[in-house]
């Protein structure tokens, strides 16, 4: 064939026969020869998505990697250059996109489960890598719920990436919190995202306050708010999100007394009482992992917030309201807001 198009076109013929006969290395050549020759054109996508098949079938997952890569420029270059114009390049687009995400959710997953098979942390690094490029490509896709939240287990679980972690858990969460918000179900990874996030949160503040980047708060007096850091602030923010949308959470204690004890550590007591007094009143014998009792620990805490402030009459009012909690007011702690009730009367004379 003399003319230019009819050897592409004849080229083209080749290199999806190559293709369907399972001839993956002439394939590749063949696609690769195709995308070089008309790199921005409606069936572009749909070749380097072939070309991702043929790699991903000789077992080389780097490699494989490097196509995916390719793969999502090609896409969103056609996609810019204005010549995806008449229906059959429309059709193009969706079948190369069909393909692509049906091609990397089934990678990012295998190889993710290979890797808790194999404890090999390359091939959990290729799968992070590809679930990055999913997400890149089909950010609205039904799929991308499920794999979000594998997505953040595999970063969680296996590559300890706690903050990229806790971004993924946090668009699990914030994503139910759009349905919940609409009346609508969430889906069934909410209780698990909401306290993962909360946990990989809590491990970036732990890993770097014992590197010394992050510093204990400090004020000069107890009256003067303390700027959350933004480590602190993402927590808090995890442990917010838990508690608006799992109000009956399993661990909305350990979660709530986590964030009140944020503010009340950078002297935010108003946000603080509001937590620890919940947890006194509505969980007084709740018990932490360690057998230490939740509600006489917040208890006391909102009792240290209002002597932080001098406001004695507070301390008057929610030392009585303690005490008359026959679940919550045992023991020595009984015995101890008795003498808070005495005092706090002797300082309002």
């Amino acid at each position: 064939a003399s003319n230019p198009d009819d050897r592409f076109g004849m080229m083209e013929l080749l290199a999806s026969l190559y293709y369907d006969a399972g001839k993956d290395r002439e394939a590749e050549l063949a696609y690769n020869f195709l995308i070089k020759e008309k790199p921005l054109i409606a069936k572009t996508p749909d070749w380097q998505s072939r070309v991702v098949d043929c790699v991903l079938r000789a077992g080389d997952k780097k490699q494989t990697v490097a196509q995916i890569r390719k793969l999502v420029k090609i896409i969103g270059d056609v996609e810019k250059s204005g010549n995806v114009k008449t229906d059959a390049d429309k059709k193009f687009m969706v079948t190369a996109k069909d393909r692509s995400e049906r091609t990397l959710s089934n990678i990012a997953v295998n190889w993710h489960n290979e890797g808790r098979k194999t404890r090999d942390d390359d091939t959990f690094e290729f799968a992070n890598e590809v679930y990055g490029d999913y997400l890149v490509l089909f950010p609205d896709n039904k799929k991308s719920y499920d794999l979000r939240f594998y997505w953040g287990e595999l970063l969680n679980d296996y590559l300890r990436k706690y903050a990229e972690a806790e971004q993924q858990y946090t668009a699990v969460v914030v994503q139910d919190g759009k349905a919940i918000d609409a009346k609508q179900k969430p889906g069934k990874w909410l209780p698990n995202s909401a306290f993962n996030a909360v946990y990989a949160g809590d491990e970036v503040v732990r890993r770097a306050e014992q590197k010394g980047e992050l510093k204990p708060p400090s004020g000069g007096d107890l009256k003067t708010v303390v700027p959350l850091a933004p480590q602190r602030k993402v927590l808090v923010d995890a442990c917010e999100r838990y508690l608006k949308y799992l109000p009956k959470g399993e661990k909305r204690v350990e979660v709530a007394y986590k964030a009140a004890k944020l503010y009340y550590d950078h002297h935010r007591y108003d946000e603080a009482v509001f937590r620890f007094s919940e947890i006194a009143l509505t969980a007084p014998d709740h018990k932490f992992d360690n057998g230490d009792r939740a509600g006489e620990i917040a208890a006391n805490l909102v009792l240290d917030s209002y002597n932080a402030l001098g406001d004695y009459k507070k301390v008057n009012e929610w030392a009585r309201r303690f005490y008359a909690n026959d679940k919550l007011a045992t023991g020595k702690f009984k015995d101890d807001l008795a003498k808070d009730i005495e005092q706090s009367s002797f300082k309002l004379v």
